[in-house]
């Protein structure tokens, strides 16, 4: 073949050149053989490439001579087609990278006739034909983008090649708007797909394009610092080399691959917490002025109480805010001795606890100072967002269990899930997201087949212990205390005396576990913060009968929301009988259509739909381990609730019945 565009379109060869460098190299991922010139080739532009020279175009001054976008189909087909090849060769565990140029990039191309240093004639271009042109562009693109994903593509790469070439306000016209314009397309079609944008040489504007295109990912060029992107890009990066540096000077090519390559690749098996990635989202909405109701976040309203709060100020006034112990003061350790003495009827020593910054890090403590690569830990779903994250973090396998009778894990299914590798088994009672509570017997069950399998260690996370509606509280050593060295109890302050800014929680169990967990905490944070340690002291120690009436205030909220929901069609919320969520399946409002017609898929998509239509946050049920379901906080006020409390029944031209309970904030 004597032109490049040729191979482009050839099936055969696209799919061999786009496997070579994983079957010679074991690369990550596989990139489609193409070129970002194939959308200007073909909406007419009679792309060739000459040897030595490059691409060549006979310059449009029209955008009437671009055909149009729908009739694309036949020619990229060819492209489609090796790409649903390569995928179906491809192993399962390497993603596939479909991509198309940025359409300010592709326009410069076809404007210049070729590429151009100084881009004088796109630059002067008449601007509504150039905008004319760029709109044409990208609307193929879509197009294009859309079949790729369709025919096998796992992410999409946007490349703006000639990004640097433009000021700011034309950076924002030419680059950012149709490529915001792209991900809300494809996004639309297929939720939180992953796309990666390329704006090269933008420099500053680097940041701008993160902030306001909505892609997932940025790829950085070599004349970003990498410092730099780190600090001022908040998506994830993937860096490019110099291309030079393969031609001259491997030493400084695998030097800057190394550098490239800081972050270590067990980041990759770990996503940021959903439930803050939503609240994130749901801010950024309120900050452009618009009236969001945020039902994500799982704090409780309440304020810390006064006696608490004294006892923060009188530790400063005493000059506590020196280094403590790593694993706590005395004071507090022997606070949470006699809580879980009192509460619980378990006993403990000091050297069997450990005071963290919040039940979260004792959690990550604990997983890091005993999960081997291979270790299986057994997480009932629905689960909080973390555990799975955490588990894979230290080479761990989680066996995730769904629990879709009564959202409890049974002694029959534990049971079936016990290997010879398995390490741990995770319990959360109550439990977030769905607030169920396992009764004495079922935890009694579920420890009787444990005592079969004297290798499976038990953490009981019960952070929720007093926030209980209708049933009483138990955890597992205090049900069969045969178990007891082998069971570490979770908690902290943060939920039931409204103390989550005070980042304190705690862990109890087997003395030379806990040992190494506080040896961990004194090489990474070392201790909590002392103040924060006073002021738990006093939580613990003080009185306890605010409980009761907080209790009766959530439980008149649940039962409030829940009566709500389930008289709305497509919605169903079970009674939480602990915590302040409510577990909501959706999947009675699966293939309907919104107003603007877009089908509800899955839970993704119906909370997409609640915040973009409804300004209404609240957290997919994917997060926690099941589909269809979403996630609701009830921790806001009872005359909130009641105030922005409706039933949305769409108009005649949209076939689903929404219940929104919340708050209009």
């Amino acid at each position: 073949m004597n032109n490049f565009m040729e191979i482009c379109y050839n099936t055969d060869l696209v799919t061999e050149l786009t496997l070579q460098p994983v079957t010679r190299f074991d690369v990550d991922a596989a990139i489609i053989f193409s070129d970002i010139l194939i959308i200007a080739d073909v909406l007419g532009c009679d792309v060739n490439f000459l040897r030595n020279v490059g691409p060549r175009i006979k310059p449009i001054k029209n955008p009437k001579e671009l055909k149009s976008p729908q009739d694309i189909g036949a020619k990229i087909l060819p492209i489609l087609n090796a790409i649903k090849k390569v995928r179906s060769q491809l192993s399962k565990k390497k993603p596939l990278i479909g991509f198309a140029g940025g359409p300010w990039t592709v326009a410069s191309y076809i404007i210049e006739g070729g590429s151009s240093k100084t881009f004088s004639k796109v630059l002067n271009f008449y601007p509504l034909y150039l905008k004319e042109i760029i709109e044409r562009i990208t609307e193929a693109t879509i197009i294009y983008l859309i079949k790729q994903i369709e025919f096998g593509a796992d992410v999409i790469q946007l490349f703006d090649s000639n990004a640097g070439a433009l000021s700011e306000p034309l950076f924002k016209e030419y680059v950012i708007e149709p490529t915001k314009r792209i991900t809300l397309a494809i996004k639309d079609r297929f939720s939180d797909f992953p796309i990666i944008g390329f704006p090269r040489s933008a420099g500053n504007l680097y940041k701008n394009y993160c902030e306001q295109t909505g892609v997932s990912a940025v790829s950085i060029d070599y004349n970003i610092p990498i410092e730099w992107a780190k600090a001022n890009l908040k998506i994830p990066l993937q860096g490019n080399l110099d291309p030079n540096l393969l031609a001259y000077n491997k030493t400084e090519a695998i030097k800057e691959a190394k550098h490239m390559s800081d972050l270590a690749k067990r980041m990759s098996l770990i996503k940021p917490s959903p439930t803050i990635t939503v609240t994130d989202k749901a801010n950024k909405l309120k900050s452009e002025g618009k009236k969001v109701c945020v039902l994500a976040a799982g704090e409780p309203d309440f304020d810390t109480l006064d006696h608490i709060k004294k006892a923060a100020i009188q530790a400063i006034s005493e000059g506590k805010t020196k280094y403590t112990a790593v694993d706590g003061t005395r004071e507090l350790k022997e606070a949470i001795i006699n809580k879980l003495r009192k509460d619980n009827n378990l006993e403990y020593t000091l050297n069997q606890i450990c005071v963290g910054t919040g039940a979260k890090q004792v959690l990550f403590n604990l997983f890091m100072a005993t999960i081997n690569s291979g270790d299986e830990v057994i997480i009932p779903a629905p689960y909080w967002v973390s555990y799975v994250d955490m588990v894979n973090l230290f080479g761990g396998l989680p066996v995730v269990v769904e629990c879709k009778q009564n959202f409890k894990l049974t002694a029959e299914l534990l049971k079936s899930r016990i290997t010879k590798k398995t390490k741990w088994l995770i319990l959360n009672s109550p439990n977030n997201p769905a607030g169920v509570v396992y009764t004495y017997d079922e935890l009694k069950d579920i420890a009787q087949i444990l005592l079969e399998y004297p290798h499976v260690n038990v953490v009981t996370d019960d952070i929720y212990e007093h926030i209980i509606y209708d049933e009483k509280f138990f955890t597992i050593a205090q049900v069969e205390p045969k178990l007891y060295d082998r069971v570490f109890v979770v908690n902290g302050v943060s939920k039931a005396y409204a103390m989550t800014g005070w980042r304190i929680g705690y862990i109890a169990g087997r003395s030379d576990v806990v040992k190494a967990i506080s040896t961990l905490q004194s090489q990474s944070t070392s201790n909590p913060n002392s103040i924060a340690q006073a002021a738990a002291a006093a939580a613990l120690n003080g009185d306890h009968s605010f409980l009761e009436e907080r209790t009766r205030i959530f439980k008149s909220r649940r039962d409030f929301m829940v009566k709500k929901l389930n008289s709305a069609p497509g919605l169903s919320a079970s009674i939480p009988q602990g915590a302040f969520y409510l577990f909501v399946s959706c999947e009675g409002l699966l293939s309907k259509s919104t107003k603007s017609g877009k089908v509800i898929n899955n839970d993704l998509d119906f909370t997409e739909y609640l915040l973009e239509d409804h300004l209404v946050a609240v957290v997919p049920g994917i997060a926690f381990g099941l589909e269809n379901f979403i996630r609701i906080s009830y921790a806001t006020s009872q005359e909130q609730l009641e105030i922005g409390c409706d039933i949305y029944l769409l108009s005649r031209n949209e076939s689903m019945l929404v219940s929104l309970v919340g708050c209009i904030i």
